[in-house]
């Protein structure tokens, strides 16, 4: 079946040429115009020459010659239309403007003797096509040989004794002056003593070039083209469904792709992979980019090709591609980069990607991808980034992975990966990016880890490795160690000291036990410390304070002891200081009133005491404050609402010792979620200034000595979900404005002096006893 270019549908089958002389007969006059300089031709009879072309015309067919004026290259010339009369402007190739028939002519046109050798030569090519009918048109009878799609150029003998040259230049195809109608590919047979594009010779009696454009392509010979050169596992689309994304594609570089190429195209494959890509996503990209056009799939988003017109990057990340990744993308053999991340792919990696062998970076990572790595992925020599992570692999790691000597970066965290570490992973030489966490590894700790020369960052977080942390990682160049929740036992060695170029070192939760060392200090470039969720005791080291670039300290849920180290109040840095959960004493040092950057404030179940300190409310960006569960007593100084604390979000001073009424000033507190002042010895009435925080979702009063009735004003604060006034002393009847203006989830009343009866819903949703 061929193709009509100008509607790109298929037409009858092109009849054969003639045969002889005999045939070439007069039956109906075409008309057309130059589609590049707008020159009009008339009287152009069946079998003629058109320019260097030989134009076999049928009564259906519309096609293309070569200019006799302008000479055009590549058949971008005279467009013939048997239908379509000699005034009516021809319609042109979507790539190129149609050209003003009244354009004046270009400058080597002219006039006088450039035009008689114009008009001579139109009448010798007609004189000598007596001589000439029969072997062209037994030429035209033969099949065109097929071409490899992995040539540019092949030089073969033509039936003529000429060379018959195969040109495969994309750049004809997609954009230009020297696009054409036609496919692009084309078949010239050259005279070697001339070439294709040498002026035509008017004083001869020959002409050396001709120029024969491809018939229109054959849907079956596609068909079998792609089914032998590009499809995996042995598939053929006779076994596929019609709705299979496969067919589709076929069915669009076939009948629905503008450019209509043929099999000698080389661009034929990958554009088939591509619009694969698509039909197997389900999604348009028609929509908001150049995808499935007729533009040089080399122009479409998210594809970039090299010198030769193929394939080198595909980056199409958070463009919601969806489906599976068809394993005939292996068949882009200059592909370096393939980035297919943030979308929602699902499905298996298919193992043919291991033929890739030219690809450096693979980038997969925020997808749905499941099933096994592949170990083919080993045989992809040149890889230096493979980000695998955010998706549902299982298994375990390929050893083959150690094949790849040139891999710098192998990250695969977020997965449900499992099993030990496969060793082979210690020849990875140039690695200097490991992230494996969140996963299910299990094992010992891999000893190999610390042979990696090159490593900077190690992410195992979130696994099952046990054993301990050795000396020897003293003698590595790691810039971040993160191995927080796993079950490393042992202590701290010494020689983390001597990471001089650490910046994140966080070991949480784990089962580490013994001191901080206090070789801790020598870390000048530390900026995350977090040892939380551990078994560590002691005293803090004073070192701490030698860590100028620290920006969060996480000691929580340990076993330490003894009073917070002034020193701390020198790291101005400081933004998270969380050391909640130990059994720290003493007074709160006043040098912590040095940290201006600070945040977050988390000291909650200790054993401190003291009144709270002034400076507290002087740092003015804190956004939490948990002093809970300590020893704290007096009151709450009224400088705490002095207008210094306006993104304090949660104040938390819930079961200390603090007395006396709560100020007004905490009214100022406008941006408070959370106030949770339970289990202290306020007393006073319920304070009005609480119904001005619109923000509050809890609200704690519980076990204080509170007097007066609830206001009914409670039901207004529309973001409230927890309620806890239980264990006072309110009295009066429970506005039922609370419960039905409420979405409360938590509501505490018992043990007040309420009257008369709880609203039904109330007893039935929550009850009257919290504790």
């Amino acid at each position: 079946m061929n193709i009509n270019p100008i509607t790109f549908r298929p037409t009858k089958e092109i009849h054969s040429a003639p045969s002889n002389e005999a045939d070439l007969k007069i039956d109906r006059e075409k008309h057309g115009r130059c589609a590049n300089c707008g020159l009009q031709t008339h009287d152009v009879k069946q079998g003629l020459f058109i320019g260097s072309l030989l134009v076999p015309l049928t009564n259906d067919t519309v096609l293309r010659g070569r200019c006799l004026v302008c000479n055009p290259i590549n058949s971008v010339g005279v467009v013939i239309d048997p239908d379509v009369d000699i005034a009516t402007p021809m319609p042109i190739h979507p790539l190129r403007p149609s050209a003003d028939q009244n354009q004046p002519l270009p400058d080597n046109i002219g006039s006088g003797s450039q035009c008689i050798a114009k008009k001579f030569l139109g009448v010798l090519l007609m004189a000598s096509l007596a001589v000439t009918g029969t072997i062209l048109g037994l030429y035209l009878t033969k099949p065109v040989p097929p071409l490899s799609t992995s040539t540019s150029s092949i030089s073969k003998n033509s039936p003529t004794g000429q060379q018959m040259q195969y040109t495969t230049d994309p750049t004809q195809r997609s954009d230009g002056a020297e696009t054409s109608q036609a496919p692009t590919d084309s078949i010239e047979y050259t005279d070697m003593a001339e070439t294709s594009q040498a002026p035509i010779d008017t004083t001869t009696e020959t002409v050396t070039t001709t120029q024969v454009s491809s018939l229109a392509p054959d849907e079956t010979s596609i068909e079998k083209n792609i089914e032998l050169n590009v499809l995996c596992r042995g598939v053929k689309f006779s076994e596929l469904p019609d709705t299979d994304s496969r067919n589709l594609a076929l069915n669009w570089i076939s009948h629905d792709d503008e450019l209509q190429l043929d099999v000698t195209d080389p661009s034929l494959h990958q554009r088939y992979i591509l619009s694969l890509l698509i039909f197997n996503s389900g999604y348009d990209f028609r929509s908001s980019v150049n995808w499935l056009t007729n533009e040089n799939e080399c122009k479409w988003y998210g594809v970039t090709c090299d010198g030769n017109g193929e394939i080198s990057n595909l980056e199409l990340e958070a463009t919601s591609l969806s489906g599976t990744i068809p394993p005939e993308i292996s068949k882009l053999p200059s592909l370096k980069v393939l980035s297919l991340n943030d979308n929602t792919l699902s499905g298996t990696l298919p193992p043919e990607i291991g033929s890739l062998s030219s690809l450096e970076v693979l980038y997969l990572h925020g997808n749905s991808l499941s099933g096994t790595i592949p170990s083919e992925l080993g045989d992809m020599k040149e890889l230096t980034n493979v980000l695998l992570y955010s998706n549902e692999f299982s298994g375990s790691i390929p050893s083959e992975i150690g094949n790849l000597t040139s891999l710098t970066i192998l990250s695969i965290h977020e997965n449900s990966l499992t099993g030990p570490l496969p060793s082979q992973l210690g020849d990875l030489t140039s690695l200097f990016g490991l992230s494996l966490g969140d996963n299910q590894f299990t094992g010992t700790f891999p000893s190999w880890i610390w042979d990696l020369p090159n490593l900077s960052d190690l992410w195992l977080y979130s696994n099952k490795f046990s054993g301990t942390i050795p000396s020897e990682i003293g003698s590595t160049s790691l810039k971040i160690l993160v191995m927080y929740t796993n079950a490393l036992t042992g202590s701290l060695p010494s020689e983390l000291g001597d990471l001089r170029s650490l910046s994140f070192l966080l070991l949480g939760d784990n089962l580490l036990t013994g001191t901080i060392p206090s070789e801790i200090g020598n870390l000048a470039s530390l900026t995350k410390l977090d040892l939380s969720g551990n078994s560590l005791t002691g005293r803090l080291p004073t070192e701490l304070g030698q860590l100028k670039d620290l920006t969060d300290l996480w000691l929580y849920s340990n076993e330490f002891t003894e009073t917070i180290p002034t020193e701390i109040g020198s790291l101005s840095l400081l933004t998270t200081l969380a050391i909640y959960d130990n059994s720290l004493t003493g007074l709160l040092p006043s040098s912590l009133g040095d940290l201006k950057e600070l945040t977050f404030l988390l000291l909650g179940d200790n054993l401190l005491a003291g009144t709270l300190p002034s400076w507290i409310w002087g740092l003015t960006d804190l956004n939490e404050i948990w002093l809970d569960q300590n020893k704290f007593t007096g009151t709450i100084s009224s400088e705490i609402g002095g207008g210094s604390l306006k993104s304090l979000t949660a104040l938390v001073l819930w079961e200390n010792s603090l007395t006396g009424s709560l100020p007004s000033s905490l009214g100022n507190l406008t941006s408070l979620a959370v106030l949770s002042l339970g289990k202290n010895q306020f007393t006073g009435t319920f304070p009005s200034w609480i119904l001005g925080l619109t923000d509050l979702t809890q609200l704690h009063l519980d076990s204080n000595e509170l007097t007066g009735t609830l206001p009914s004003e409670l039901g207004d604060l529309s973001k409230l979900t927890v309620l806890h006034v239980q264990d006072n002393k309110f009295t009066g009847t429970f506005p039922s404005e609370i419960e039905s203006n409420l979405d409360l989830k938590d509501l505490c009343l018992s043990n007040n002096n309420f009257v008369g009866s709880l609203p039904a819903e109330i007893e039935t949703d929550y009850g009257i006893n919290c504790f």
